[in-house]
């Protein structure tokens, strides 16, 4: 059924490893102009040997020191996020071979993974050399949508799709990435390249809706494959070769297998590192996300440390957005993801200043971000304040008149989404740094 076709050692790493040397500075530039560096030590075995370079430096481009007030860039109630330090500092300090997961949930903001690729860039420079893959995967490309950059999907046969988004006008039975691709043609094909190689062993589960018009799904030029892992819901291929390119073929074989419905793809890898994962939907908000009926099912096999929540600007855009309401909505989610992650702590960002269509401030920003305020006590979460970061209502025009904002006062620009990366990476970090002082790891 899964093969479409009638012990490799691999490279591992340190069992135990050190990071040293943490350390950021912001710095003034000439024209009024702020940019930022974050140096970290390089990573040293126990028997001394040098097994990344001794510092590495990313640097954002600066931007004008009038467009962000700094003063707003920390983390509120960050209390919340001890227990994912710890598990980061069990990485970067004790060496334990690990991977920590970071979930961005978002919408448009999200999807396009400029924001939560930026955000990655910065947590993977923490363990140069020790970048696991990516762990979620779904054919944006073949649904006609926009995603990710490091990985391309491509289809034969008709395939259509459906969005998480949409749950006012139709029912879309969605899982955790928030869309489903579905295909009727016997024989159609489904290809995934990755702009880098996935050195093995890896686990590539493939997550679909089972019924009893569900057709097969088999892996294509599977040489390297030494097994295969199926329940309800989802098949796992199990592979020993290094992974470039996978292709899977949908048939039929009973003459009622009619559909393949496929939520996405989760790959899992034993490269220990820090995973920083997009999961959004153009237009969704929060309802669109309790809509999803898979969505634990995913959630339970691949549960965060850290879940960053930017949900809430469709919301506000929406003609019966009510602040309790929204509230309330958002409670439900945390405790959705609770139930199967109860191990899962969280970071609210609030909804950014935006214009309704570009005429006004929309200030209905101001209750997303007074609700998110009311959960911080109730619920241990943490926040960060885009809102008052860009300076608060209609700093949007500003952003665009630098050239950080799109015409539609809405989203951003690609450096203003790597600026979001940049600034929400230094909040994380000033509050990490406290927590090494508090833990002693820094004199």
């Amino acid at each position: 059924m899964f093969m479409c076709e009638a012990g490799r050692s691999f490279a591992g790493v340190p069992a135990r490893m050190k990071a040293f040397g943490i350390r950021f500075s912001l710095a003034l530039t000439g024209l009024g102009m702020i940019g930022w560096e974050f140096t970290v030590g390089g990573i040293i075995g126990l028997n001394g040997r040098m097994y990344a370079q001794p510092f590495s430096v990313w640097r954002s481009e600066p931007y004008p020191a009038y467009l962000v007030h700094t003063e707003y860039n920390q983390i509120i109630g960050g209390d919340a996020l001890l227990s994912f330090f710890d598990r980061l500092d069990r990485l970067l300090w004790l060496g334990e071979p690990r991977q920590i997961l970071v979930v961005h949930l978002g919408g448009s903001h999200v999807q396009a993974d400029l924001w939560t690729g930026q955000l990655r860039r910065h947590f993977q420079a923490l363990t140069p050399y020790l970048h696991p893959p990516r762990r979620f995967l779904f054919p944006y490309r073949v649904a006609r949508t926009n995603g990710p950059a490091d990985y391309r999907f491509e289809a034969t046969g008709k395939w259509q799709a459906c969005k998480n988004a949409h749950y006012k006008k139709r029912v879309c039975p969605c899982g955790l990435m928030g869309y489903v691709l579905w295909t009727t043609t016997d024989g159609a094909r489904l290809q995934v390249r990755f702009r880098q190689p996935i050195p093995p062993p890896v686990r590539l589960r493939v997550y679909y809706i089972p019924t009893d018009s569900t057709m097969e799904i088999c892996l294509e030029d599977s040489a390297g494959m030494f097994g295969i892992v199926q329940d309800s819901g989802w098949v796992e291929f199990l592979l020993w070769d290094t992974v470039f390119m996978l292709t899977w073929r949908i048939y039929r074989v009973e003459p009622n297998q009619r559909i393949f419905h496929l939520l996405g793809m989760t790959l899992y890898s034993l490269v220990p590192g820090i995973q920083v994962e997009n999961v959004g939907v153009n237009g969704a908000s929060v309802p669109a996300y309790l809509s999803c009926p898979y969505w634990e099912e995913q959630l339970r096999t691949s549960c965060p440390d850290l879940m960053i929540l930017s949900v809430g600007v469709n919301d506000a855009l929406s003609k019966s957005f009510r602040g309790a309401l929204f509230q309330a909505q958002y409670d439900t989610l945390i405790q959705r993801v609770r139930q199967v992650c109860p191990q899962t702590v969280f970071l609210f960002t609030s909804a950014n200043d935006h214009f309704v269509r570009r005429r006004y401030p929309n200030s209905k920003a101001v209750v997303v971000r007074e609700a998110m305020l009311g959960l911080l006590g109730r619920q241990p979460v943490a926040f960060w304040d885009l809102y008052r970061l860009m300076g608060g209502k209609g700093s949007a025009d500003l952003w665009f008149r630098t050239g950080y904002m799109q015409r539609d006062l809405i989203h951003f620009t690609r450096k203003g989404y790597f600026l979001l990366g940049d600034l929400l990476f230094e909040a994380l970090m000033d509050e990490y740094g406290r927590y090494l002082e508090s833990a002693g790891h820094l004199d």
